[in-house]
């Protein structure tokens, strides 16, 4: 008797790394430096920053010119939402 596939348990993500990025304007071009928790991350001034989602800590990166700076908050782990869920039904 075919049966068409239903849910057995908890789904459960395993992220090992999660990829954050900022996309930044000014002249003369902003240099970037990435925070977790307020503190530097040394050697982390690239536009993109890969974290691993079980390092609690809020995240943010400062963009800084000779005409200013701003901080920018970019994401924070552990994710408080929980997780959306969406069921098809798939037909054969």
């Amino acid at each position: 008797m075919n049966r068409p596939p239903s849910e057995l348990g908890q789904p459960t993500a395993f992220l090992s790394e999660v990829l954050l990025a900022v996309d930044v304007a000014g002249s003369p071009r902003p240099a970037l430096q990435w925070r977790c928790d307020g503190k530097e991350l040394r050697g982390e001034t690239k536009a993109e920053l890969a974290v691993d989602p079980a390092q609690k800590g809020e995240y943010s990166v400062v963009a800084t010119n000779s005409a200013g700076s701003v901080t920018i908050q970019v994401a924070k782990f552990p994710v408080e939402a929980p997780l959306r869920l969406v069921e098809e039904n798939l037909k054969a």
